[in-house]
């Protein structure tokens, strides 16, 4: 174990990156190694690919980009004096067996150089993640001496190796490692952080080892990273523990007798502030301001409205109410009711004119046949083309509404309501959408979204006295099934009516050709409808259980 004169004070330096902004992601670490350094730190621990931001993507196959890095990853390395920091960022390197040149490493710096590095070994290439895409993995581990003692360090994936026939933590234990670090750049979905404190538990019992465990926190695109940082001892014990959704700062040592237990969010909270954090960082990393949406008086638009007027602030919302003919009298009002209660501005655009000479121009084409789909999805689009006049006029950026039953079924109009820059609730199922916004009330001590909004039935209003034909409660378990990839026996086991199972899979499966054309979607479930799913278009798949 490490010695009492070698117990370092380790900064755990929780920060957030930008993709591909070099020269402000440097300035970051640069004043974070400062601080830490200003707080007595001997060490100062950054997250993976701090320095690029993560996931880069295909900025990574670009040579200026690479080049770039390099060059600013000397550049950091020259402002560590009288402290070691271990970051993550990229390295070019001779071209393995598969062609690639890039690796995916921590470095140590130290006094001006970098002293050490360690590439990462286990590469994933599930999900959202494709690593193997871009990177060679690390040939070898080994410990790297600092300040006298032996570090063991890995990189995010390196921790989850129970489906792997290496086993990381074990090799770095064997090699002679007293601490672990692993930095991450591990993206957030609901109750991770319990999943990650005992995988981390469990290798610290296991090798007899502290375990330090430094994460990425913010947004991009539709991922979300928590943060949640946090130390065990060689017991497994938690030691510290840094906060979700935040940027944060914390001294710690390993070796620090008091232990604490796990602080878990309930699960509406941890949904909100998740989506909170990633609607916000889309807006700021992407030099956005102003958001719009058009309200209803439903639930949807209600919670979308909520997270929007937390992460941008209220003056910098507009709800948008655009009623026709079909919407029932309260409609108006649950709207109105919930923008004064947000302090959100709010203006109304009847939409019956234009719909009435819509249907006039199209009376001829249409050859008599009856009211359908066709003219309820012309109000949805109607609906759109205003909001996005006021988007190009105003400079305003649309959010999108939809939850992931509706869009699990395909119940939503594409070019009409699907439309937008981000779907901020199309991870949250309807059953989910009604308990958030209750806990929203309840964090708020008052009323904002409207008890007729939170009691009423969900309805698209695009006919006289339409309601959702959907038991959602019943359905959205099921939906979020399929997506999850259960086998329809599984399905049936948890008792599941094998006619609604037939019956959902095939609206389920029919409507991938609107995900394809949805806007991203932020992420908070281990299988969502977006960058990590990759399901055929055109597919003539059907289960055999499922023919009737």
């Amino acid at each position: 174990m490490m010695s009492m004169k070698h117990e370092h004070k380790i900064a755990l330096a929780q920060i957030n990156p930008t993709v591909g902004d070099l020269v402000g992601n440097s300035e970051k670490i640069i004043a974070t190694i400062e601080q830490a350094k200003n707080k007595g730190a001997d060490i100062v621990v950054f997250p993976e690919q701090v320095v690029t931001g993560y996931p880069a993507q295909d900025l990574l196959l670009h040579p200026d980009f690479v080049a770039d890095t390099m060059n600013v990853n000397a550049h950091i390395a020259r402002r560590t004096s009288g402290i070691t920091a271990i970051l993550g960022s990229i390295e070019e390197i001779q071209p393995g067996p598969e062609g690639k040149n890039l690796q995916n490493v921590a470095l140590v710096m130290q006094e001006g150089k970098i002293i050490a590095r360690q590439a990462k070994t286990l590469l994933p290439t599930y999900d959202v993640f494709d690593e193997r895409r871009y990177f060679n993995p690390a040939e070898n581990v080994k410990p790297i001496k600092i300040n006298g003692v032996l570090y063991g360090i890995q990189l995010c994936e390196d921790l989850w190796d129970d489906t792997y026939e290496r086993k990381i933590t074990k090799e770095l234990v064997s090699k002679g490692a007293e601490v672990i670090i692993n930095i991450s750049a591990s993206p957030w979905t609901l109750h991770k952080k319990k999943t990650r404190y005992e995988l981390i538990q469990n290798h610290a019992r296991t090798q007899h080892v502290p375990f330090v465990y430094v994460n990425m926190v913010g947004g991009q695109d539709e991922l979300i990273f928590d943060g949640g940082s946090m130390v065990v001892n060689a017991q497994g014990k938690l030691l510290y523990q840094l906060p979700q959704f935040t940027e944060a700062l914390e001294i710690i040592n390993v070796h620090n007798p008091k232990t604490h237990d796990l602080e878990l969010l309930v699960k509406e909270e941890e949904l909100f502030k998740g989506l909170t954090l990633g609607l916000r960082d889309y807006f700021r990393k992407n030099h956005l301001r102003k958001a719009i949406l058009g309200v209803s008086g439903g639930i949807d638009s209600a919670l979308t409205a909520a997270i929007a007027t937390e992460a941008l602030g209220p003056e910098n919302v507009k709800g948008l109410a655009l009623p026709s003919q079909f919407n029932s009298s309260h409609a108006y009002t649950d709207a109105k009711h919930l923008a004064e209660k947000l302090m959100i501005d709010f203006d109304v655009v009847p939409i019956k004119g234009m719909y009435d000479a819509a249907l006039a121009e199209l009376q001829r084409t249409f050859n008599g046949k009856p009211f359908d789909v066709a003219e309820e999805n012309i109000q949805a689009r109607l609906r759109m083309l205003v909001l996005m006049a006021y988007t190009n006029k105003h400079g305003y950026t649309l959010l999108s509404t939809g939850d992931k039953s509706e869009i699990a079924l395909g119940y939503c109009t594409i070019y009409g309501d699907m439309s937008g820059a981000i779907s901020v609730i199309s991870d949250l199922t309807k059953p989910e959408v009604y308990a958030v916004s209750t806990w929203y009330n309840q964090w708020k001590e008052k009323e904002i979204i409207p008890e007729s909004t939170l009691t009423k039935p969900p309805s698209p209003e695009l006919k006289p006295g339409q309601v959702a034909p959907f038991n959602y409660e019943k359905l959205s378990p099921l939906l979020e099934e399929l997506t999850n990839r259960k086998s329809i026996q599984e399905l049936q086991d948890k008792g599941y009516d094998l006619q609604d199972i037939r019956d959902m899979y095939k609206r389920w499966r029919s409507s991938e050709f609107k995900r394809w054309q949805s806007p991203i979607a932020l992420k908070c479930k281990p299988t969502s409808f977006g960058m990590g799913r990759l399901y055929p278009i055109t597919n003539k798949y059907v289960p055999f259980t499922l023919f009737s």
